[in-house]
């Protein structure tokens, strides 16, 4: 069951416990970084209640073109949770493909573990046989 960590008019974020899974998603245009001015507190919120192991899904189908302080925004985020315990994460591509470029780019420097999708049900359910294969494999 999801637990809303915080919803405002850019982006929801949510825990499922049981499952250690982060749910992002991205609702509309934002102006700049300071519509965003809480994200890094919440994630870091977040981190501190989940285990090590966690997986994340991005919804990102509403993603518009990232400036380059949003940009770097991302990137900071990703090197955090790629340094406190995240296994995979699940991008729900977005709608266009500019942020989809950037996207790919952010994720590639940071290289962070990565697969996307065109849907949410196939990013939940790769998500949940990755994590069933990794356990296996331990």
């Amino acid at each position: 069951m999801k637990t809303q960590i915080s919803e405002n008019p850019y982006y929801r974020l949510e825990v499922d416990y049981s499952k250690n899974r982060v749910y992002l998603s991205i609702l509309q245009k934002w102006n700049d970084t300071d519509d965003f001015s809480h994200f890094i507190e919440e994630w870091q919120e977040i981190i501190s209640k989940i285990t090590v192991d966690f997986t994340i899904i991005c919804d990102f189908r509403l993603m518009p073109i990232l400036s380059r302080h949003m940009v770097e925004l991302f990137e900071n985020m990703q090197e955090y949770v790629i340094n406190n315990g995240l296994c995979h994460i699940a991008e729900i591509t977005a709608e266009n493909d500019i942020s989809n470029l950037q996207l790919a780019r952010i994720s590639e420097h940071s290289n962070v573990p990565l697969k996307r999708f065109k849907n949410y049900q196939l990013a939940d359910k790769f998500l949940d046989q990755f994590l069933t294969e990794c356990n296996k494999a331990r």
